[in-house]
């Protein structure tokens, strides 16, 4: 249920390279303009938790989480984590949220530009770029 690139693996490793080894939670944030994203952060278990043994890393996320998102996958682009799942995407917006992604009068933008009808220039060369090597 839950998927780590060869790229996240290695960020993954040299991020806990000298760090007590903990389980990393997978979870859902929500960011700017309402915008649902998952997250990583070091915590112990609950019981609640479902928990996967990859590469040497104890992953954890919440069961009905999971359930209602799952599968999840965790790449990583040598910037940041982007973790998809469920039809919660990384966030993609070309930081001009509410500033014309759209035409105006129309919703302002969602950040998500894989689902955008008319996606700004930025929006457009980050969608290209997200999409290779997926």
């Amino acid at each position: 249920m839950i998927q780590i690139t060869p790229k996240a693996t290695r960020a993954i490793n040299d991020y806990c390279r000298d760090k007590e080894k903990m389980p990393i939670r997978i979870y859902l944030q929500m960011g700017g303009c309402g915008i649902r994203s998952f997250g990583l952060t070091i915590e112990p278990a609950r019981p609640s938790d479902d928990k996967f043994e990859i590469d040497g890393h104890t992953f954890i996320v919440e069961h009905t989480l999971l359930q209602q998102f799952g599968p999840i996958k965790i790449n990583n682009d040598g910037f940041s984590f982007l973790i998809n799942g469920g039809g919660i995407y990384p966030p993609i917006g070309c930081g001009t949220c509410a500033f014309g992604c759209r035409p105006r009068r129309e919703t302002h933008c969602t950040g998500n530009c894989t689902s955008c009808q008319t996606p700004c220039p930025t929006g457009q060369h980050i969608k290209s770029k997200r999409n290779v090597g997926n």
